[in-house]
């Protein structure tokens, strides 16, 4: 096989999952859908992480749902989502029970039938049902993990609910948390389904099991029910079935908590005993970075490392990143190599430290259809280097991998939109390589980005509005703004300068 067929097949779906906020940290409301690319500006405290942040929970959340019934632990599977429901567990602990035998009342015997049509009824309340017993309670866990927070700090205004609607396809969920708990207000799988797969074989399950667990006649129930409850929660799945990492706005100073944990020969990235005074704050987005560090070593290079990484590093730090054990517990030194020699990372420019995670993450986690959320990627870099930066990150997207950015920089934006008019032209085939970048470009349809404006009081919060592509990109009125009021105050300055000069040459004269 060809790479050029593989790569064909082996092309990521669309994520096609939205997200709305409402009443939530500083946010009065915010709806995102997410694409390849996805771009939040904005003012400092705007909410632009705490969006970011709420789609790690929801990645999170279906990679940790609790082992135990009626849900496997991820592990590989033919189905077109890794999730897999335990047909045994089902049949010691079905879901609606009642509804399910009723219909098996009315239908007959399952027998050995592939399909099997069911009343919209029946999946309405088995989706409300498994989501609540097995979704909801570690979506919550991750939220207050992720946040470092009670759901109750995370309203808006003290005493007042938040409302959070995930919509993954047609499917949808719609929850309020109140008095620190999350509920469901409504849960809609899509549009009707008349027939469904049955899940399991009836042979699966066998006589001498059912009998010892005192099981008997139950075995169709389990089929049943394990099938509704797939077809119910399996378009949500297939949206959360992806890599998920999270790159924090400190990196260079959590890179330093690492060399720290590293000196002290910490092996435990769960409990961090350290002496009185020093412990470090081990908390959210933070705390989990950390852990994907400690992982590193135990990682083989992974399919972006040799195409993407090694140019990402020589083009933006003129070097590359080094990784060795540092000690028998495999807990990662890394160092920086430059035309000079080579330094511990600890003392290579903030720059370097602030890229370092981006070229780590690529060369040993980051794959097609996986989720990067950047916070801040600018962040310590000269404007030249976020131009090249902006490159690599769309180069990103032409490998698969979805982008969530936070941004403060008009240059990367500006630089993003370059590459938009770049794919602009290439679909009128009137495009010219970029310094033999022919390949470096965005479709409109890959990026969407979203604007956190206050409202007209500061008791309203802020809002998202989405920006609407323009052929030449993004409208750039959140930074140019600021350009134009630099520019207005400096012509003010100058024209009160001008009668001094000229008083000053009249007396010299």
């Amino acid at each position: 096989m060809s790479p050029k067929k593989k790569k064909e097949e082996t092309k990521p779906k669309p994520i096609d999952l939205k997200l709305t906020l409402e009443n939530f940290g500083p946010l009065r409301k915010a709806e995102v859908e997410l694409k390849p690319m996805t771009i939040f500006i904005g003012p400092n405290n705007s909410g632009k992480s705490y969006v970011a942040m709420m789609f790690y929970s929801l990645f999170r959340s279906y990679w940790h749902v609790d082992p135990g019934p009626p849900i496997y632990p991820p592990e590989a599977a033919d189905e077109e989502t890794t999730k897999q429901l335990n047909p045994w567990r089902f049949i010691q602990r079905p879901f609606c029970e009642d509804a399910l035998m009723e219909f098996l009342g009315q239908h007959g015997p399952l027998g050995r039938a592939a399909k099997i049509g069911i009343p919209r009824e029946l999946l309405l309340r088995v989706a409300h049902d498994i989501f609540q017993e097995v979704s909801l309670g570690v979506l919550v866990g991750q939220i207050s993990d992720i946040y470092d927070a009670s759901l109750k700090e995370l309203g808006r205004m003290p005493g007042r609910a938040f409302q959070l609607v995930v919509t993954a396809g047609d499917w949808r969920a719609d929850l309020k948390c109140e008095n620190d708990e999350l509920t469901i207000v409504n849960i809609d799988p899509g549009p009707q389904i008349k027939e469904i797969p049955l899940r399991f074989a009836v042979s699966t399950i066998t006589g001498d099991q059912l009998k010892e667990a005192g099981l008997q006649g139950r075995s169709e129930l389990a089929i049943l029910g394990h099938s509704v409850a797939s077809e119910a929660l399996r378009p949500f799945w297939q949206r959360l079935d992806r890599g998920h990492f999270y790159l924090p706005a400190q990196r260079s100073s959590w890179m330093q908590t690492f060399l720290d944990l590293i000196q002290d020969r910490i092996g435990s990235m769960t409990h961090i005993p350290r002496e009185p005074g020093k412990q470090p704050v081990m908390m959210g987005t933070g705390r989990w970075f950390l852990r994907h560090l400690a992982e590193v070593s135990r990682q083989g290079l992974g399919p972006l490392s040799e195409r993407l990484a090694r140019d990402m590093e020589t083009d933006l730090i003129r070097g590359e990143i080094l990784l060795r054990a540092a000690d028998e517990k495999l807990l990662p030194a890394f160092y920086y190599r430059f035309s000079e020699g080579e330094i511990p990372l600890h003392r290579a420019s903030s720059s370097v430290s602030e890229l370092a995670p981006l070229f780590l993450y690529t060369k040993y986690f980051l794959h097609p259809a996986c989720i990067l959320i950047i916070d801040e990627p600018e962040a310590h870099l000269h404007p030249g280097a976020i131009r090249v930066l902006a490159k690599y990150l769309v180069r990103l997207v032409r490998e698969g991998v979805n982008l969530i950015i936070t941004t403060h920089s008009d240059y990367l934006f500006g630089q993003i939109n370059n590459y938009m008019l770049a794919g602009n032209l290439r679909q009128k085939g009137a495009a010219k390589e970029m310094k033999g970048d022919s390949e470096v470009y965005l479709d409109s349809s890959e990026v969407a980005c979203y604007l956190f404006k206050a409202g007209d009081s500061p008791e309203e919060g802020f809002s998202t509005e989405e920006l609407k592509a323009e052929e030449e990109g993004f409208p750039e009125r959140e930074f140019t703004q600021v350009a134009r009021a630099m520019y207005n105050q400096s012509v003010k300055l100058r024209t009160q300068m001008i009668p001094e000069k000229r008083l000053g040459d009249v007396a010299k004269g």
